[in-house]
């Protein structure tokens, strides 16, 4: 396969007509050994400017992408690995877990989100291979953190972490109590 790398994290495609197999989850593992953060994504799209952003994405498990929303829609198909994508209100709420893995899975493999609604993935295997589509062009400014997200700094970072599970765990269990009820 031929590329263009612009990052050590982002790759372009420089096939017209691109197929991928099982080996490109190989290519694309080795590839994100070369990423400080241990991130690599393909770009199937032309360039930033494109109107349509289609990515192969593969992140680690100690991968962290803060809390953030989109001024555009986007869509994930988890292809490897399993993650949660949470939702949340303004306030930082939780409004939805949605626990994804690919096909065989039986979790949820693909999800359609509309603009402007706070979210974040958490990996929950060792990495998740996903394919992303969202509108273009790219600009940093179109994905916005939430006041309540905890930056860049790690001892944050762990602490949100941390009182992000205990949150899901209340929320799951809260759910799981609502369905019950009219179980009998």
């Amino acid at each position: 396969m031929k590329v263009k790398r612009e990052s050590k994290e982002v790759l372009y495609s420089k096939e017209k007509n691109l197929t991928l197999g099982k080996d490109f989850i190989n290519y694309l593992v080795k590839e994100s050994k070369k990423s400080p953060k241990k991130i690599i994504r393909l770009c199937t799209h032309k360039s930033k400017k494109s109107k349509v952003h289609e990515m192969f994405i593969l992140q680690p498990k100690t991968y962290f992408c803060k809390p953030h929303k989109h001024v555009g829609e986007e869509s994930m198909s988890v292809i490897k690995g399993k993650g949660d994508i949470i939702l949340f209100n303004n306030k930082g709420t939780i409004k939805k877990i949605i626990e994804m893995g690919d096909i065989m899975s039986n979790k949820t493999y693909y999800y359609k989100l509309e603009r402007n609604i706070f979210h974040i993935l958490l990996i929950r295997s060792k990495y998740i291979f996903f394919h992303e589509v969202t509108k273009g062009p790219f600009k940093k400014s179109n994905m916005i953190s939430p006041k309540w997200s905890p930056g860049e700094d790690k001892k944050k970072i762990k602490f949100f972490l941390k009182k992000l599970e205990k949150k899901m765990q209340i929320f799951k269990n809260k759910n799981k109590q609502n369905k019950n009820k009219y179980i009998n």
